[in-house]
């Protein structure tokens, strides 16, 4: 059993996508979490279509969903309530979802960043504007809860499921800079670089427990990043044609020799995939 958070589209559904073709084993059962009954059911019927269309080298890959609003700690305990309860045991958790509280772009930036450095650019943008102090309907930072508390809390509660062998992949970005988060401000509430921050926090708690969880409860963690991506997560803040400038660039970078442009989300999804298996 295989659960990915965020499978609708992006990296999630790559994630899966990759899982149906790199499975070995026996039957693989596949758990989409999205946060509407709508893309639940478009994204099983979605990966049912490609799971048809690839020759089998494994058992079958059956598709199941719960739904999730990381956003909601009510729709995160009843998710994990859910879960704990369907499945005895879980054997992969992708914590993948993930968002940003952004609110435009500073194009004056981004065009002396591309024409000076279209790496560093592509790599560590200096042009994202995001907003300050959003809170959840919990009160909660709100990029916070969605990209690491909402996962934190329903991976403690999938302990037992999880025991003896589960893994827990989480997905980290390269914008997981050091100086993005203050000890003193873990939701980073006053801060202009709340998804950064996220990030950062995941990876300190994956290192501050990675080996407790191991050795007492047989839970497995992996830290993942999937490297430069072209996804929905920052591309809605952009307009049609700084979109298709984006992708020439990451594709420019990869062609440069960046090893950091993975470019599409099934390139990105290696290595969360590859932890996993």
């Amino acid at each position: 059993v295989a659960v990915v958070t965020g499978a609708n589209s992006g990296l999630g559904l790559g994630i899966c996508k990759r899982l149906i073709d790199e499975w070995t084993g026996n039957t693989l059962t596949i758990v989409v979490t999205t946060r509407t009954m709508l893309k639940a059911v478009q994204t099983v019927s979605c990966l049912a279509d490609y799971a048809r269309s690839k020759p089998r080298q494994s058992g079958p890959v059956r598709f199941d969903y719960v739904l999730l609003d990381l956003s909601d700690m009510e729709s995160v305990a009843v998710a994990a309530r859910t879960l704990s309860v369907r499945f005895k045991h879980i054997d992969m958790f992708f914590c993948n979802a993930g968002i940003g509280d952004w609110n435009g772009v500073d194009y004056s930036i981004l065009v002396k960043e591309l024409f000076t450095d279209p790496i560093k650019a592509t790599t560590e943008p200096g042009c994202k504007l995001q907003k300050v102090g959003t809170l959840s309907k919990d009160g909660l930072g709100l990029v916070f809860q969605t990209n690491f508390f909402g996962h934190y809390y329903i991976v403690r509660k999938l302990f037992d499921n999880l025991a003896n062998g589960g893994r827990v992949i989480w997905v980290s970005s390269m914008e997981s800079y050091p100086k993005a988060l203050s000890k003193d401000d873990i939701q980073a509430l006053r801060s202009p670089t709340s998804y950064e921050a996220s990030k950062r926090l995941t990876d300190l708690v994956y290192m501050a427990t990675v080996d407790k969880w191991s050795a007492e409860y047989g839970i497995h963690q992996f830290l993942t990043q999937p490297g430069i991506v072209g996804t929905q997560i920052f591309a809605e803040y952009l307009n049609k044609v700084v979109i298709v400038l984006m992708i020439w660039t990451f594709m420019f970078c990869r062609l440069l020799g960046s090893k950091y442009h993975t470019v599409d989300a099934y390139r990105g999804a290696c290595a969360p995939v590859y932890a996993a298996l």
